[in-house]
């Protein structure tokens, strides 16, 4: 009788659907195991970039820092009567946000954010890159659009003087050659008297307010910096 169940032809056609689909589930499992070690991995190649890059917006960002708290000092002193060209010449500049992100974008265009077991990472990574980047963003806009209208403003009513001659277009490695270059002189009668000069004034106020708001956002972001690299490190050991 068993030998009779093994040579039928309805046994055999069920046994053989059996080991197919036994075969193929089997397959889609291994397959399932290659893809999520592949995504892990993936994941893990991204999180390190992002760590470089964290580490490389720490060095900006205290660049950043530097450059723009030097100009609220000048403004301060400027609008306090310390005024000269170089003073004036920090002012009449934007200062742009440069953020290191690539590797962020990766882990989500590829969907391998989804394989961080640290919930506290994924949340933290998001609020990095969707919030802070977007609000030192915005800040950086409004610098940009208050440096238009401050050079417009100053472009229509205080004529430059003079601009120092270029002996050697070529030779503009040393940064300090260049911005002597490229500074606007402003006669001593036109300095002073933009101090006496109620819209000059306001502007250089709205451009402080806007830097330090500017200011104190790179360093939140910093602070946030940190943790988020030290999540990472635990992420990937």
């Amino acid at each position: 009788m068993k030998k009779a169940l093994l040579t039928n032809p309805a046994f055999r056609y069920i046994f053989e659907i059996f080991i197919i689909v036994f075969s193929v589930t089997v397959s889609f499992y291994i397959q399932e195991v290659i893809n999520k070690k592949e995504k892990i991995e993936l994941k893990n190649k991204a999180l390190s970039g992002v760590l470089m890059e964290l580490e490389k917006d720490v060095n900006i960002f205290n660049n950043a820092l530097g450059i723009l708290k030097r100009r609220v000092i000048m403004g301060e002193e400027f609008l306090n009567g310390g005024v000269s060209n170089h003073k004036l010449n920090e002012l009449m500049m934007t200062y742009s946000f440069t953020g290191q992100n690539s590797n962020y974008n990766s882990l989500v265009s590829t969907g391998v954010i989804e394989f961080i077991n640290d919930k506290a990472l994924s949340t933290e990574l998001v609020d990095y890159y969707e919030r802070r980047y977007n609000m030192i963003q915005d800040m950086s806009e409004q610098l940009k659009k208050l440096y238009f209208e401050f050079l417009y403003f100053m472009k229509l009513n205080y004529p430059i003087s003079s601009m120092d001659s270029i002996d050697d277009i070529e030779n503009f490695q040393e940064w300090s050659t260049f911005l002597k270059v490229t500074q606007f002189n402003f006669s001593e009668k036109t300095l002073n008297k933009l101090n006496s000069d109620s819209i000059f004034r306001n502007q250089v106020y709205n451009i402080k307010r806007v830097i330090l708001f500017y200011v104190k956002f790179y360093e939140d972001a910093l602070i946030v910096n940190e943790n988020l690299s030290s999540l990472i490190d635990n992420e990937l050991k």
